[in-house]
């Protein structure tokens, strides 16, 4: 492995830097052989900074991590990568650096986010199930979060439909959170998906990660489906994140028993989400076409659904606002 990635890793593991100040970081790191005091961190961000910066012990931790990858088989991507998925280099502030385990990410096939509450009801467990087996058996990748519940169901039915499948970690990648979801990342990598993280290796899942990662489920996919979502939910943050990164977002047809289960996707509806009740229904509102069930989905025209033109894509501004997620230099809110 090159010097140049263990840069890449000591850079990413300051926390505070926006991905265009790890550019001129590394840059700098690669050019000099060597990390810069804080002065200099300082002149190349051209702001300063409250965090606690100790250009050692991140040095250190860098090799840890390098050490670990070695050991468990875990790739990286930089923004400037040409592997580098171009739907999230695009986004605002991409991630500098993923690390991956697994296949490395697919470019050349349709990809569907399906996202829900970790407390889904029974039926909405089911019909995120059928409808990512089905996106599979139609030759399309399904992402989610590796959550308990929809996220859950949402990769199951991917494995079972012989599909690829990608889930997104809120912590580093070599822990799994939560630890009843252990059996079924493993499931992942057998069958040839991938497990991916902007986190270095060791970071807690930590409750402001969410949102972050959450921005990167549904920036790798071309739509995203909401089965069930109450009113507070971080599917409604996801879906608020793909509308401003300029992607559809569909509603399942979970038909809660609960009201307040579906409190959040009743809303989605009532403002104007075009409402699936299949993959084929997705796969239509994207001008997708699949001849026959062992081919990839075939894109027909496509310039939009009626999900992001119906949609108003303000919604979730204000609540988000509320609740601003911000780390120091970095701010999610909309």
């Amino acid at each position: 492995m090159s010097s140049d990635l263990l840069w890449k890793l000591a850079v990413q593991r300051i926390s505070f830097l926006k991905t265009d100040e790890k550019r001129k970081v590394l840059a700098y790191c690669i050019n000099s052989g060597r990390m810069p005091e804080r002065k200099t961190l300082v002149d190349l961000i051209r702001r300063d900074f409250r965090s606690s910066y100790k250009k050692e012990s991140i040095l250190h931790e860098a090799e840890n991590d390098l050490s670990l990858m070695i050991k468990q088989g875990i790739f990286t991507l930089s923004v400037d990568d040409e592997a580098y998925p171009e739907k999230l280099r695009s986004i605002h502030n991409p991630p500098f650096l993923l690390y991956g385990r697994g296949e490395t990410l697919l470019s050349d096939v349709l990809n569907i986010s399906v996202v829900g509450t970790r407390k889904a009801t029974g039926l909405a467990m089911e019909k995120a199930f059928a409808l990512s087996f089905h996106l599979a058996r139609s030759g399309a990748a399904v992402t989610s979060g590796l959550a308990s519940g929809t996220d859950s169901a949402a990769h199951s039915g991917a494995l079972a439909g012989k599909g690829y499948t990608l889930a997104v970690f809120g912590c580093g990648i070599d822990r799994i959170y939560p630890s009843s979801s252990k059996d079924l990342a493993a499931r992942i990598l057998d069958e040839g998906g991938t497990l991916l993280s902007e986190y270095p290796p060791g970071i807690p899942p930590v409750r402001y990660n969410f949102p972050e990662r959450n921005r990167i489920v549904s920036a790798l996919s071309e739509a995203l489906v909401v089965v069930e979502s109450p009113a507070r939910s971080g599917a409604l943050i996801t879906a608020d994140f793909a509308l401003e990164q300029g992607r559809d977002v569909f509603v399942l047809n979970a038909a809660s028993p609960s009201p307040s289960a579906g409190e959040g996707t009743n809303s989605l509806i009532e403002d104007g989400a075009v409402v699936v009740e299949s993959a084929d229904d997705v796969l239509r509102e994207l001008s997708y076409s699949v001849k026959s069930r062992d081919r990839s989905p075939v894109l027909l025209s496509h310039s939009g659904s009626r999900a992001t033109g119906r949609f108003l894509a303000d919604r979730f501004r204000a609540e988000l606002e509320e609740r601003e997620i911000s780390r120091e230099g970095v701010y999610y809110s909309l």
